[in-house]
């Protein structure tokens, strides 16, 4: 019988297999004729018995390696490597017979590549880092079930390489025997563009056709290369994504993912311009209904500056928003609420620097809404204060509202668990005791306000986080401050304090700022070095700092420091 180059792996093998493996000459022989043997005939690997040969025959090779001199043992991991870099045959019984293997060739580019040896996609040798998979289970049959029909056979080493899933079903005992996985995402063409893709890592191959399904079978499989690729070229493509695809998108990853932020700023986008038109278009109309019959993930709607009248708002009830940016709609009034009343999404109002929103309008705030931002309003007073006690608000933004007085202050509600008085002139002594009976207080922004450090004592100890940046904070201050155990993070820029202020402040700190801060010196940092829970130190512009006690401090703590900058003295000139 006439045996074509095709068989001939299968009577090397035969061959090779009766050898003995007595020692290190014989043992490295066969390597070589191994190499040899790979390296001629590509396509053994389409030949069931063959490959479970040729498996046999590595697995007993490799296992003897150690007992070799190092250069040696190079040549033995060189064959492991390249028996798991033969690209996995796609067609079961493709070389049966000559015949067969002809007809395939003529019609399927890809079966002549293999049977050539010029595979489109070579796995690069690298493909493994590790040598605790066996041959044979990296060779182990994996069949792929794919949207299309088709089925697909690979090897699960291959894909156990790149997938968390696969490794861990082949970990997983129950699982071990599984043989069968279905990506219902993937067509034949877009499986072929993803093998490829792990295999050279060309990023070219993702492209407008099969990005979203190459997402999703990564997701799938656990690819972690194909997820960032895919989320890189949706990133850089976004503007050529239709609306559909772009809810699809963030509904799927949700408001968390970074890249969440990027498609719901092309929704944004198409909402303003709609609401920017004299007249609303058939097609933003068909545009807002879509989006409120399929978007599911909450959005941050910013309609900030624009010249929307209230009836605007209207439109958007049905909308999944979760916080509403209304700040400077000088052509808003303070009905336009009653709108946002029947926004039950909406958790989070910012009406920043409008001049409509006076006591009336805050008294208007609906109930559903947990976060308030008034940032530069003017024209209300504390009774419009004391009004938004039967809501529930737990995040208030009340910074530069200069216009309240320390009274007006007082009527503050004490419900909060975040308060931003940032810049606030009129704060005094009742605004402190005000603060002090607001025992679910966590967050409290003080920077660039009056308060003096006498003041200070009336702070609540249950505070996580303190902003004092530009306050009148001196050592007795920060006696009070220590016995804050539950703090985590304290702003003392341009604090009046010096070493004794900070040996006094509390263990549980995390992130402290002593930006400015001249009257402290080395002494006060290097006293910093023991405070375990210490992470994050900012030392901007603390000049009378030396480098040695910035360098003795432990690596834990991330010091953001700069050295004084250089000065230099020019000679006078000398009088003629």
């Amino acid at each position: 019988m006439n045996i074509s180059n095709i068989h001939k792996p299968q009577l090397g093998l035969d061959q090779l297999t009766n050898v003995p493996i007595p020692n290190s000459e014989n043992l490295i022989k066969c390597t070589e004729v191994l190499l040899d043997i790979i390296a001629n005939f590509p396509t053994l690997k389409t030949d069931s018995q063959a490959n479970n040969k040729l498996c046999t025959l590595v697995d007993n090779i490799f296992s003897r390696k150690e007992h070799l001199p190092l250069d040696n043992q190079k040549a033995i991991s060189k064959l492991f490597y390249t028996v798991h870099g033969l690209n996995p045959s796609r067609f079961e019984h493709l070389l049966e017979i000559e015949t067969s293997a002809k007809s395939w060739i003529a019609t399927h580019p890809d079966a002549k590549a293999i049977i050539e040896g010029k595979q489109k996609f070579p796995i690069s040798s690298s493909i493994l880092k590790n040598e605790e998979m066996p041959c044979k289970e990296y060779f182990k049959s994996l069949s792929v079930q794919l949207g299309d029909g088709t089925t697909v056979e690979i090897s699960q080493g291959l894909l156990a390489h790149f997938s968390d899933m696969i490794r861990l079903m082949l970990k997983n005992k129950e699982m071990k025997d599984t043989s069968l996985i279905i990506l219902p995402q993937l067509n034949r063409h877009q499986f072929d563009v993803l093998i490829a893709f792990l295999e050279i890592k060309n990023i070219a191959l993702v492209n407008e056709e099969n990005w979203l399904p190459l997402l999703y079978a990564g997701e799938y499989l656990q690819i972690p290369e194909i997820i960032e690729e895919c989320k890189i070229f949706i990133k850089q493509n976004i503007k050529k994504l239709d609306l559909k695809q772009i809810v699809e998108l963030l509904n799927h990853f949700g408001a968390t993912e970074i890249l969440s932020k990027h498609l719901e700023n092309e929704i944004i986008l198409t909402i303003k311009a709609g609401l920017s038109q004299q007249t609303l278009s058939n097609e933003f109309m068909a545009n807002l209904e879509y989006l409120k019959a399929n978007l599911k993930c909450p959005i941050t709607l910013s309609l900030g500056r624009m010249d929307i009248e209230n009836n605007a708002l209207n439109h958007l009830k049905g909308l999944p928003i979760s916080n509403l940016h209304l700040m400077q709609c000088k052509n808003l009034t303070a009905e336009c609420l009653s709108i946002v009343a029947e926004m039950p999404t909406v958790k989070g109002l910012k009406l920043g620097n409008n001049d409509w929103v006076d006591d009336n309008a805050l008294s208007k705030i609906p109930l559903n809404i947990k976060e308030l931002s008034l940032t530069g309003c003017r024209r209300f007073s504390g009774k419009g204060l004391a009004a938004l006690q039967k809501n529930k608000i737990i995040n208030f933004e009340l910074n530069y509202c200069n216009h309240l007085t320390d009274d007006d202050y007082f009527s503050l509600p004490t419900q909060f668990q975040k308060l931003d008085l940032r810049s606030c002139k009129g704060l005094g002594e009742k605004t402190m005791q005000r603060l002090g009976q607001m025992n679910e207080l966590r967050h409290l922004v003080l920077a660039n306000t009056p308060i003096t450090g006498a003041q200070i004592k009336h702070l609540p100890l249950g505070l996580h986080t303190l902003d004092l940046i530009g306050c009148q904070v001196d050592n007795d201050a920060c006696k009070h401050i220590g016995l804050m155990d539950e703090l985590e993070e304290l702003l003392l820029a341009r604090a009046k304090i010096d070493n004794e202020g900070i040996k006094s402040l509390p263990n549980s700190i995390i992130h402290l700022s002593l930006e400015n801060c001249p009257d402290v010196n080395d002494e006060g940092i290097a006293s910093l070095a023991n405070r375990n829970n210490l992470k994050f130190l900012e030392l901007l512009r603390s000049y009378n700092l030396s480098y040695e006690t910035i360098k003795n401090l432990p690596p834990s703590i991330k010091v953001n420091w700069q050295e004084p900058p250089l000065t230099l003295s020019l000679p006078s000139k000398a009088k003629k």
